[in-house]
């Protein structure tokens, strides 16, 4: 019988602050995100 293991990789860049300020500015400009455009998306 063979036992698999699953091997999970952690990217050495993740917590970087090159990383770290890129996703910070991903969230801030989904904030940004007009809720009445989306609520059309939705909608339509």
């Amino acid at each position: 019988m063979r036992i698999n293991c699953k091997k999970t990789l952690h990217p050495s860049a993740k917590a970087t602050e090159r990383v770290q300020k890129l996703r910070q500015e991903y969230w801030d400009k989904s904030l940004d995100v007009d809720n009445e455009f989306l609520m059309g998306l939705i909608s339509s």
